[in-house]
């Protein structure tokens, strides 16, 4: 999990480039391909495999990005990753998924949330 990865120092930047090019060619997969939204990025729910793979898990609250799905602007997913669009109530679009990505790479460059909990 990678978030068991970065320690107090932080990843090495070519490591964590390599995390965010495979986790961005996920979720354009995800949202170009399959029109759907994660909706729970967060650390626990990256996975890097011995080989340097890296999966994404835990798609119970993913949902279809077609606007026909009520529950998109439900409050669901961790809050510590979530957009400040989406605290603020508005429907989850794929840029929340994308900040999310952004907040965990940071994280994992500077070996801290970047916000207080």
């Amino acid at each position: 999990v990678v978030s068991e990865l970065a320690g107090s120092d932080g990843l090495p930047v070519p490591f964590v480039a390599g995390v965010a090019v495979q986790m961005l060619e996920a979720l354009s997969f995800l949202h170009a391909t399959a029109h759907m939204c994660h909706r729970d990025l967060k650390p626990s729910n990256i996975l890097i495999r011995s080989d340097g793979r890296v999966m994404m898990q835990d798609f119970g609250n993913s949902r279809q990005l077609d606007g026909t799905c009520r529950s998109m602007d439900s409050f669901v997913g961790c809050h510590f990753y979530m957009s400040p669009e989406r605290l603020m109530a508005t429907k989850y679009t794929n840029k929340c998924d994308v900040w999310a990505l952004a907040l965990i790479l940071l994280e994992c460059l500077v070996g801290c949330y970047p916000y207080d909990k």
